[in-house]
């Protein structure tokens, strides 16, 4: 008896030894491993895609300074020749298959459906789709955030998630101030959270306009048929270019202060001590 005490403390010493070996070495590890290692903690780990800012587009192009900015700086970019230059934009974040400023209806089953990964919403206007807004059938193991979308007249669901978490606070389901599901704005189904509603509907890019296709009459003459070619869009004004920029980038500052807050809440949530 005495024998399987000496070594049942013997185990137990070891495996504290270990599991304190085992921090010292995670406190130890280079200040870039730890920041990797939380973002992959909070989005969870994408390989092949950077930890942070993980979905941009690359541009190149060129950079002409205006006249006088010379005077402004010493820089070389700012002294005559165009600059040639490549610029990356981001979001933030390590969720590849972010979604933002997408219009989306007259889907024949849901405008978004998530097989496996995880998704970020935000800036979205999702309305008259046959069934769901965004569809989640299957657990992906991943928690999910949508905030700061417009839903609204999609038949069953705005949300339909089936065993992962969706983070819903903070969109507009179709009436302004309303619940999912009170007062006819769209309902959701699952676990998504406390889906606190939006007072009006968010700044959202426009839904784009029905094409009507009509049958066309054969011509008389020579027996081809005629086609009517859909009315072109008409050229905006310099007023109508400037607002939409400005709509573009309020869409944008939304969407990065929607997923401050939720990076926030996550660590906190992660930090705090078990009840």
């Amino acid at each position: 008896m005495r024998s399987f005490q000496r070594v049942a403390a013997s185990i137990a010493f070891s495996a504290l030894m270990a599991a304190g070996a085992t921090c010292a070495r995670a406190e130890d590890a280079p200040l870039g491993v730890r920041l990797v290692d939380q973002m992959n903690a909070l989005y969870g780990a994408h390989p092949g895609v950077r930890a942070n800012h993980a979905k941009g587009a690359v541009f190149e192009g060129m950079f002409t300074p205006a006249q006088g900015a010379d005077a402004l700086s010493s820089a070389a970019f700012l002294k005559g020749a165009p600059t040639p230059l490549t610029i990356r934009f981001s979001n933030s974040g390590g969720v590849p298959t972010a979604l933002d400023s997408n219009a989306v209806s007259g889907a024949d089953s849901a405008a978004i459906q998530v097989d496996a990964g995880q998704v970020e919403m935000s800036g979205n206007n999702i309305q008259n789709n046959a069934r769901y807004g965004l569809y989640i059938p299957f657990g992906t193991g991943f928690d999910h955030l949508v905030e700061g979308n417009a839903f609204k007249n999609n038949a069953l669901f705005a949300i339909l998630t089936a065993s992962d978490s969706v983070d819903a606070t903070s969109n507009w389901w179709g009436v302004d101030g309303q619940a999912p599901g009170v007062g006819g704005a769209d309902a959701v189904s699952g676990r998504t959270g406390d889906p606190t509603p939006l007072a009006s509907v968010p700044s959202v890019p426009a839904l784009g306009p029905r094409v009507l296709l009509t049958a066309a009459a054969p011509a008389a003459a020579s027996g081809a048929t005629a086609v009517t070619r859909p009315p072109q869009r008409a050229q905006r004004t310099m007023e109508q270019r400037h607002a939409a920029g400005r709509a573009g980038l309020e869409r944008f500052a939304a969407a990065r202060a929607g997923r401050y807050r939720w990076y926030v809440g996550a660590i906190e949530r992660q930090t705090r001590p078990a009840q």
